[in-house]
C-alpha cells in the first residue's frame, strides 16, 4: 500500500519507505555439542556402549588373561559412574580331577568385580568332566576420569580348564554412564 503525499509530483504519488534489511546469520550446522557445563540429574544415563565376542576362549594359566570380551567407554564427566553388565557362556574342563577358576571383571587392568581367589575358585566343579554355566556380572564403578577406559572379561584356571564364550556363543558386556 502506497502513502500519498503532497507536493512531491502530485496528490496522490507513492512514497518509498526504505527500511532496514534484516539478515539472518549464518550459524551452520552443529557439529557436536559441549555438555561441559551441562548439569544432569543424577542418575541419568548418559551414553550407552557395547562390546561383544563369539571367540570361544580357553586357558589353565594361573595368572589372570583376558578372555577377548571387552568395551570402552570416554565418560563425559568425571565424577559419573559407569554401570557394567557382562553375560557370556562359561565352562570347567578337569579331564582327569575337580577343575575350579575365577572370572572377573577388570578395569584397564584394575579389578572390579568378581573373584579374585588364589586357592580354590570363584566356580568349582568337583569331579572330572566338564561343566557349562552362565556368567553373569552387574557391577557400578567409579573410574574418576574422563579418559577412555576398558572393561573386560578376565579369567584364571586353579585347576583344570576355564572358558568362556563356550561353544562360540556370543558374550556381550554393556557399559552404562550414569551421571553422578
Amino acid at each position: 500500500m502506497a502513502i500519498s503525499t503532497i507536493d512531491q509530483t502530485g496528490l496522490n504519488a507513492p512514497l518509498t519507505l526504505t527500511s532496514p534489511v534484516l539478515t539472518t546469520p549464518n550459524l551452520g550446522t552443529p557439529s557436536a555439542v559441549n555438555l561441559a557445563n551441562a548439569v544432569f540429574p543424577a542418575g541419568c544415563v548418559l551414553q550407552v556402549v557395547q562390546g561383544t565376542s563369539s571367540s570361544q576362549f580357553a586357558t589353565t594359566s594361573s595368572s589372570f588373561v583376558s578372555a577377548g570380551l571387552s568395551a570402552t567407554i570416554t565418560p563425559k564427566f568425571s565424577n559419573s559412574k559407569i554401570l557394567v553388565i557382562l553375560t557370556t557362556a562359561g565352562c570347567m574342563y578337569g579331564p582327569s580331577s575337580a577343575s575350579n577358576g575365577n572370572y572377573q571383571i577388570q578395569r584397564n587392568g584394575t579389578f572390579v568385580a568378581g573373584s579374585n581367589l588364589s586357592t580354590g575358585g570363584y566356580v568349582y566343579f568337583s569331579s572330572s568332566g566338564e561343566i557349562n554355566l552362565p556368567i553373569t556380572f552387574t557391577a557400578l564403578d567409579s573410574p574418576a576420569t574422563t579418559s577412555a577406559t576398558t572393561y573386560a572379561l578376565y579369567v584364571n584356571a586353579v585347576s583344570g580348564y576355564i572358558y568362556a564364550q563356550s561353544n562360540n556363543v556370543v558374550g556381550f558386556i554393556q557399559l552404562l554412564e550414569i551421571a553422578g
